[in-house]
């Protein structure tokens, strides 16, 4: 049986607390400073820059009749970097690897108390997804599961 896609509502909690635990990884570059100028939802700037993008599947796993649920939630993490060598291309590389497992291992809070992390998980390697003359980008598929308690 297909699942029932999720709400745009329901999808609401994620985005903010996302993005605050990414700008909160503690081993970026020393040439970039996380900031919500250059960690941005659904875009990324012609800097140095991180966007985070939904990506289609986010559905509900359960349902329950008091309207609380449990939900699944795919997103894309893509890193826009300006290596100048191999050992700076293969760090932009690392780097989305070592956020991902760090994503992994301190989970997300939510700012709303109804709203608990079941897990954030990789489901894929760090790729390569576009490269210019000047700047290369890299992303990293991850999924986050979450359950929302209402009534």
């Amino acid at each position: 049986m297909e699942k029932e896609s999720l709400t745009i509502k329901d999808a609401e909690y994620v985005p903010e607390a996302l993005l605050q635990h990414i700008m909160g990884y503690p081993d970026y570059p020393k040439e970039f400073k996380p900031s919500h100028k250059n960690v941005i939802w659904n875009n990324l700037i012609a800097e140095h820059s991180i966007g985070v993008f939904p990506l289609q599947g986010a559905v509900y796993l359960k349902k329950y009749i008091s309207g609380s649920f449990k939900a699944q939630f795919p997103f894309r993490i893509v890193y826009r970097s300006y290596p100048k060598s191999n050992p700076e291309t293969i760090a932009s590389q690392q780097l989305l690897e070592n956020l991902g497992r760090y994503l992994e291992e301190c989970g997300i809070s939510f700012k709303n108390s109804a709203v608990t992390l079941e897990s954030v998980e990789r489901t894929s390697v760090a790729f390569p997804i576009g490269e210019k003359a000047t700047d290369q980008e890299y992303a990293i598929n991850m999924k986050l599961i979450y359950s929302v308690k209402k009534g």
